[in-house]
């Protein structure tokens, strides 16, 4: 399979998901379940086995009800670049043991400091990979672009997440994008 194996993908979205794992090959055997969440956000990644061989959940927002964005209203483009996302944490987790996976959870815990700073480092992560123009996409729609976020969601994803702006000029400096 050219995504891997180990993966449950969603039927509804399976195009998407081997398009932005296709960016990242190192996770080829890695085991992922993408599945339906009533998380807080559009989507979350997490380990949920902690020790090797580690298990991630990729959840996504099934609730049309929430003050975010639904992963159905996402444009194409964008969706990839928001998966991209919760791939690069899956890469930052696999490169961690045990008590690094502490210390993340830890730092993601300070919402006013640490988990942008961290967010921002998996948005990095993203780009580098080849994915910015998918991020970028990502983060014009989400902070900006559309219209069934609340504005304190559309903040949240401005104070935490790399802008557009920026994530243009990380482009215009990797030579990937030349």
């Amino acid at each position: 399979m050219i995504y891997g194996e180990n993966k449950e993908l969603l039927d509804d979205y399976t195009d998407i998901l081997i398009t932005a794992l296709s960016y990242y090959p190192e996770l080829k055997s890695t085991h992922i379940i993408f599945e339906y969440s009533n998380e807080k956000t559009t989507m979350a990644s997490r380990p949920s086995r902690f020790l090797f061989p580690r298990t991630y959940r990729v959840l996504i927002n099934k609730n049309k009800n929430f003050d975010g964005i639904p992963f159905d209203s996402i444009p194409w483009n964008a969706a990839v670049g928001i998966v991209g996302h919760e791939l690069a944490h899956i890469v930052d987790y696999e490169g961690l043991n045990l008590f690094g996976l502490i210390d993340r959870l830890l730092l993601y815990a300070d919402k006013r400091y640490g988990k942008p700073y961290f967010e921002k480092s998996i948005d990095l992560i993203t780009i580098n990979r080849g994915l910015g123009w998918q991020l970028y996409d990502w983060a014009k729609y989400a902070m900006y672009d559309n219209n069934v976020a609340s504005e304190e969601y559309k903040e949240f994803k401005r104070r935490t997440y790399l802008n557009p702006d920026i994530i243009i000029s990380y482009i215009n400096h990797y030579s990937k994008y030349h």
